[in-house]
């Protein structure tokens, strides 16, 4: 039951966080090419925030899942403005959520857990391995990936 709080949690609060953010840079000046209220963020920032906290939502307390969610938020629009600008088609903002959330994930289990993270213990071992697990991700998915598609 924890778990789902957490989850839940990390979600609402990067949908809110949006929600809240884009009004607000919006009044400043900083209204871009995304529509204020789109459907489609708010509900990618939702799912930015579950993917973000997902490998860490068991060993987190549920601040710091609101934390991991409301980061999740911010690398969400921030990937979603960059493929924007390359101009890259990517309609339902999969690298968005998966790629740059997921990533922020596995960093953010590695700083947050309450049992190795960085912030508990002050010892960098749970990160490194976490960046380590990034970069084999990496060399797992998308060299094979890009090999085949160069070939292709």
């Amino acid at each position: 039951m924890r778990v789902v709080l957490i989850q839940f949690l990390a979600g609402t609060t990067s949908a809110l966080c949006v929600f809240i953010a884009r009004p607000v840079s919006s009044i400043m000046g900083k209204s871009d090419e995304i529509s204020l209220y789109d459907p489609q963020t708010l509900l990618g920032c939702f799912m930015a925030g579950l993917v973000s906290v997902s490998a860490s939502c068991r060993g987190v307390t549920k601040e710091a899942g609101i934390l991991i969610g409301m980061a999740g938020s911010f690398f969400f629009m921030f990937a979603k403005k960059l493929m924007l600008k390359f101009e890259v088609d990517d309609g339902l903002n999969q690298v968005g959520i998966h790629c740059v959330c997921g990533c922020w994930a596995l960093i953010a289990a590695g700083f947050f857990d309450s049992r190795t993270g960085v912030f508990v213990t002050g010892n960098m071992a749970a990160a490194w391995n976490q960046l380590i697990g990034i970069g084999a991700i990496f060399l797992l998915a998308f060299v094979p990936t890009y090999a085949f598609f160069f070939t292709l």
